[in-house]
């Protein structure tokens, strides 16, 4: 899983790839505020390109991964 998540990173810029890395990959994640101030944009700029990238990972996954479903559905 985690190479698919990597191969998807590969194809990113490099303020799109610190996002995946910082806010959804992380163990500790940096919040919208630290990485907007280290962009210069907004928190809720922010917050919209990492909603835009984990639509995309879906995708990308969905594409990528045979049991995709099987693995995002929530458990009961």
């Amino acid at each position: 899983f985690m190479e698919h998540v990597r191969e998807f990173a590969d194809e990113l810029d490099d303020r799109e790839r610190q996002i995946v890395d910082r806010r959804i990959l992380a163990d500790e994640p940096s919040t919208l505020q630290e990485l907007g101030e280290e962009f210069g944009i907004s928190r809720e700029r922010v917050r919209q390109l990492e909603a835009r990238l984990v639509e995309k990972l879906r995708s990308f996954l969905k594409d990528a991964v045979v049991d995709f479903e099987y693995y995002a559905s929530p458990e009961d």
